[in-house]
């Protein structure tokens, strides 16, 4: 039978490829294709059926003719009669087999130029097909693996908070317990992650950042497990945490071990906390809520840990060691502002030996002294005196006008050693804010006149309750803030038993942090103790970490300032060729009050001197302090002052003075600008004297 021969590209031009004739053509080849295919299969079946003759002529199995089986085989592939059967037979020659050969090759080679993406789309589909039955197993193996994880670091957190108040009730056989069982599920994390299949993870793309994150944060715990929890446990079995505070008095046996204890592992924590805030966020929520769970106990760890080593070595002497401690502890009325927080209404000695406390009782302070009496230096008289036009320098209200805490507790110690002969040694200021939280921790107490005072109305009774509730000609307002502030600090010292360690440390700590509750030392190494855990209330003079403030003085002797609500906000930066930069700084406040409320028959004592004459609105003296090397600037007009103000400095800050007006139900935005000093290190903070309405 004749062979066809098929086109070649060289025999039908480019254009042949679209037309009728050449899809013929590729038909015909196609024919010739199975007729090849055919051939070979007839050569395979003939070369098979001659293995199976024996000598005789006969096949092994059926003892056949040979000629008759070949004879059968050739019959059967003819395909038309009359055809001679022998024509069929496939050319067996060499020749024959080479022409197949190039038949083929040059089939081959038209594939291949004609329709290359058939074998790249086949190639492709197989490894698709691969890498999809390979990701599948990889993600279901992965993700069975990272939700162990996850779930052992949910425990994990869980189980430090429950250490944490173990610790902090007292609770030895709980904390044993907790940090064993904290210890495992940390060791069954690592294990997780351990496994070669985190390994693979840590190479695939979009993932590999968090599950290096998640291998990290493990590793972090881990070591936190091993160097601070459980050595805190077995350093502590057999103390009592709780013991540490009891009613009246602190243990200082117990504090001395803690403080030694958390000043061991302290260098361990801060290790980790600088890991775990190294690590950054992660994109995946559950990986990112343990990990920010995780950074805000390190962090809140490591603050308490630093703080208490940086006044261990001084606290067991503050609190009577070495001998009986008396401080003058002064309650602030925020209702009354003054720069350091308010007017230092009541004051009261407390003594403290071995660590027990005795109270003596709240009393006013509104003790008077001839002019220039109180020893104000020549700097803060033109400031707050001369400037202001308050009465720092005959009143003892006044005093802490002048903004650092520790100058104003200096001043206050003077008036209390004028009026009563007893030296003290040191200053501890509170205010109804701070009272009220303690009082939330221990439970209300109960007035004389049998109003309960808890921790939701504490600061309201004292600052506004006080005076409200009283005729209009009464003035006993001051003398009810005192009975009320003795009272609530009373039953804190009577009663510090029932409160968790934690808790009260976590309280006192907060309030040092809002200027709620501050510190002054007469002994420096104890005041620079006190400074590093920044409850000293100073002003701050180091201008590479700028820090600008904005203090607030009542000027009508009301209580009025119960009403207000004020913030700052930097609004603007502006980077100068010198390298300092200037900072626009925006203050809000706002009058609360109604002017119907204030006019209809209010005390005297609440609305202040002349309320007619300023619609029974709020008068402020205010002081604005640039940092250390900076400069103030564009001082709003609302600021009003009728002083030379050139060149004004306090503790070698320059400032500005002026007075602000703010009627009931209006609201104040005053704005200035703060240059810092050149090469400042730092971005600038603000500061601001801490309002009732905080």
């Amino acid at each position: 039978m004749e062979r066809k021969h098929m086109p070649s590209r060289k025999d039908s031009g480019k254009h042949f490829r679209d037309t009728k004739a050449h899809k013929q053509a590729r038909h015909s080849s196609r024919q010739e294709q199975r007729q090849r295919r055919n051939s070979r299969r007839q050569q395979q079946q003939y070369a098979d059926d001659r293995e199976d003759f024996d000598d005789s002529g006969k096949t092994k199995d059926e003892n056949l003719d040979g000629l008759d089986v070949m004879a059968s085989y050739v019959d059967s592939e003819s395909t038309h009669e009359g055809d001679d059967p022998y024509d069929l037979m496939p050319d067996l020659s060499m020749d024959a087999y080479e022409q197949t050969e190039k038949d083929e090759e040059r089939v081959w080679e038209h594939e291949r130029q004609n329709h290359p993406h058939h074998r790249v789309r086949n190639t492709f589909l197989v490894i698709l097909i691969v890498f999809i039955v390979v990701l599948g197993g990889f993600t279901a193996v992965f993700y069975v693996s990272a939700r162990n994880v996850y779930n052992s670091s949910l425990n994990a957190v869980s189980l430090s908070k429950d250490i944490a108040t173990s610790f902090g009730e007292g609770n030895t056989k709980n904390i044993v317990s907790d940090v064993q069982s904290f210890s495992r599920c940390l060791q069954s994390m690592k294990d997780e992650t351990d496994k070669p299949i985190w390994k693979i993870a840590q190479h695939v793309p979009f993932i590999s950042g968090d599950v290096q994150k998640a291998i990290d944060l493990v590793d972090i715990g881990q070591q936190v497990s091993v160097n601070v929890v459980t050595p805190v446990a077995q350093d502590m079995d057999g103390v009592s945490v709780q013991s540490i505070l009891s009613n009246q008095k602190i243990d200082l046996d117990s504090l001395n071990q803690l403080c030694k204890v958390f000043s061991d592992v302290q260098p361990a924590i801060a290790d980790a906390d600088q890991q775990i805030n190294a690590l950054g966020d992660a994109q995946f929520e559950y990986l990112n809520d343990p990990l920010q769970a995780s950074k805000a106990r390190l962090n809140e760890l490591n603050t308490a840990a630093v703080n208490l080593g940086n006044i261990a070595p001084q606290l067991p002497a503050m609190l009577g060691s070495e001998g009986t401690r008396t401080y003058l502890v002064v309650a602030q009325n925020n209702a009354q502002l003054r720069s350091t927080g308010g007017s230092p209404a009541a004051q009261m000695l407390i003594s403290i030996n071995q660590g027990k406390f005795t109270l003596s009782t709240f009393k006013i302070a509104d003790e008077d002294y001839q002019e220039g009496q109180i020893p104000l230096t020549d700097e803060e008289r033109q400031i707050v005196v001369d400037l202001m036009g308050t009465d720092a320098d005959t009143e003892q209200q006044d005093v802490n006008v002048v903004p650092s805490f520790p100058r104003a507790a200096q001043l206050l110690e003077w008036c209390s050693e004028k009026n009563t002969g007893e030296s003290v040694d040191g200053v501890i200021a509170i205010d109804p804010i701070f009272l009220q939280d303690l009082l939330d921790l221990i439970g209300g107490v109960r007035a004389s006149n049998g109003t309960q005072i808890d921790g939701e109305n504490a600061a309201q009774l004292m600052m506004n309750g006080v005076y409200l509730n009283q005729s209009s000609e009464s003035k006993h307002g001051n003398s009810d803030f005192a009975q009320l502030a003795g009272l609530s600090l009373s039953s804190v010292v009577n009663n510090m038993g029932r409160v968790s360690i934690t808790d009260f440390v976590r309280c006192v700590w907060d309030a040092t942090q809002t200027n709620h509750f501050t510190i002054y030392m007469d002994k420096e190494d104890e005041e620079a103790a006190i400074e590093r855990i920044h409850a000293a209330g100073e002003v701050n003079q180091d201008g590479t970490q700028p820090v600008a403030a904005l203090y607030l003085n009542d000027a009508c002797d009301s209580k009025l300032d119960w009403y207000l609500k004020a913030q700052q906000r930097i609004t603007g930066v502006q980077y100068n060729d010198d390298s300092s930069v200037t900072y626009t700084v925006d203050a809000t406040l706002e009058n609360t009050a109604t002017a119907t409320a204030m006019q209809n028959n209010a005390p005297e004592e609440l609305v202040g001197d002349n309320p007619e004459g300023r619609n029974y609105g709020i008068v402020l003296s205010c002081l604005i302090m640039a940092p250390t090397g900076g400069s103030i600037s564009d001082v709003d007009a609302r600021l009003t002052t009728d002083k030379d103000q050139s060149n004004v400095s306090l503790y070698g800050n320059n400032v500005v003075t002026g007075s602000l007006e703010i009627d009931p139900g209006e609201t104040v935005d005053v704005s200035y600008k703060i240059t810092t000093q050149r090469g400042a290190t730092a971005p600038l903070q603000l500061y601001m004297t801490p309002v009732a309405q905080s």
